[in-house]
Formats: C-alpha cells, structure tokens, sequence
C-alpha cells in the first residue's frame, strides 16, 4: 500500500516483467563492461585490429542472454577472469550451447579445481539450505576470504 499513496505513483511507473523486453539494457551491460575491461587493459587488446568484442559478438551475446542479466553476467565474469586468454573464452561462449546449464557448465569446467573448490561445491550440493559464506567456511573449517 506504500506505493499508491504518497509521491510514489509520480516517482515509479508500472511494467509487466513478463513481457519487458531487456536486450537493450543486456547489449548496453555488455559494452560497458567490456568497454571498460579493454581500457583497463590496453596491452592484450593491441594486436586486436577492431573493436573488442566485434558488434556481432556483442549482439550474439545480448541474444543468447534471453532476457536474463544473470547469463549476461556471468558470462562478462567468466570472460574477463584473469585466467587464460579473454578472446578465447568469448569463442568458446560463442560456440556453446544457449542457456544457463551449458554456460555453467563450461565456467565450472575451467575453474581452478584445489581442494577448497571441491569441498565448497560438494557442501553447496549436498546442503538443505543455502549457508552465509562465514557459517560455509566455519562448516569446511575454510577461512572465508
């Protein structure tokens, strides 16, 4: 009832989740992100001749995002991690299969797999509920940095 007195209705508008169409805002995420990225890191970029990523990996991007900003940004985090070459990675997103499942797939495929991984997934899995990161370390006898 907060948002129907007051100075609310002047301030927020309504929009149907369902049918909002979020390409533009994903494709705009993905430029600044990785805008951002190739400034901050000029020197892997030098031999690139165009713009990185090229606009139509960009909008394959966006695409394969359907609408969700967790695709979009996981595959930015998966992208830009500081292991291996960022281009690659864009290839290898590119060729994959759509969807959430296959992207998480390859993300946890190429994570660096110590023991704390393994024991931290395996407790993420087998868990009723979903624990803070501080009660998961103390449960893994991990510090929680």
């Amino acid at each position: 009832m907060a948002f129907i007195s007051g100075h609310a209705p002047y301030l927020t508008c309504f929009m149907k989740l369902e049918t909002f169409d979020a390409a533009y805002d994903i494709s705009t995420f993905l430029t600044s992100r990785f805008d951002e990225f190739c400034k901050q890191r000029p020197r892997l970029f030098q031999n690139t001749p165009q713009m990185w990523p090229a606009s139509e990996d960009l909008a394959a991007l966006a695409e394969r995002s359907n609408g969700l900003f967790i695709f979009a940004a996981t595959v930015v985090s998966f992208i830009l991690n500081d292991t291996g070459s960022p281009q690659d990675k864009l290839q290898q997103v590119l060729n994959s299969h759509l969807g959430l499942d296959p992207l998480y797939a390859q993300v946890l495929s190429n994570a660096n797999r110590d023991d704390a991984f393994t024991k931290v997934l395996s407790a993420i899995i087998y868990l009723k509920r979903q624990l803070s990161i501080t009660d998961l370390a103390k449960l893994l006898d991990l510090t929680s940095e």
